[in-house]
């Protein structure tokens, strides 16, 4: 009797505990939005920002690509593309980009700051196609 009352005593938080370690703890910021479609499939973008550090904090920026889901389907991801130009030697701070005019959200915007110098900069991202991008940069600081 005794074994059963601490197995349920101690379920819930065990199984509450194990589901959040898989979240990953470097996620700063997620949004979800804008419209694609490319053939007969169509989806959202959804956008995620991981970072850390202490003395120069640094973010990453990464871009998928999900099918839209419905009331019985979850949406699938069909792709996740980490932005190279960002991440690959990370010396910017940014948050969550935001879309440029049109209503697709095919094109997004975000104002990145170097941690060492604190120049900003505007930086663009464009999306043609599922998996791709094209990335711009302001020639000159803010």
């Amino acid at each position: 009797m005794i074994r059963v009352l601490v197995f349920i005593l101690f379920f819930p938080f065990t199984a509450v505990a194990g589901n959040e370690s898989s979240i990953d703890t470097d996620v700063r910021e997620v949004w979800s939005g804008g419209y694609w479609s490319y053939g007969d499939q169509d989806g959202v973008y959804r956008f995620i920002v991981r970072g850390g550090g202490i003395e120069h904090y640094k973010t990453k920026l990464y871009v998928q690509w999900l099918t839209v889901g419905t009331d019985y389907d979850k949406p699938i991801l069909l792709k996740s593309v980490s932005i190279k130009e960002l991440n690959d030697t990370p010396e910017y701070s940014f948050g969550l980009p935001e879309c440029i005019a049109e209503s697709r959200c095919s094109s997004v915007s975000l104002e990145a700051t170097n941690t060492y110098d604190q120049s900003k900069y505007m930086i663009q991202i464009h999306m043609p196609n599922i998996g791709v991008y094209q990335y711009e940069s302001a020639a000159a600081p803010l």
